[in-house]
């Protein structure tokens, strides 16, 4: 269930770090879900970000995404 989409290296390494916290298949795939939806409202890939871009993703969720 994990293993449905191609992976990039640092996609695979935060679901391996996941896996051996034990997190159950749903949260993997709702963290992995977030991330995902924050790369694209940021226009950059997660190892590139900087807190200010999570901090804008979030104010934007809180504010317009409702």
């Amino acid at each position: 269930m994990l293993h449905s989409k191609p992976k990039t290296e640092l996609r695979q390494r935060f679901i391996d770090h996941l896996v051996l916290q034990q997190k159950a298949v749903r949260t993997i795939q709702a963290y992995t879900a977030w991330i995902r939806d924050l790369a694209r409202f940021t226009r950059q890939p997660p190892d590139a970000l900087a807190p200010a871009d999570v901090r804008g993703w979030i104010l934007h969720l809180l504010t317009e995404r409702k």
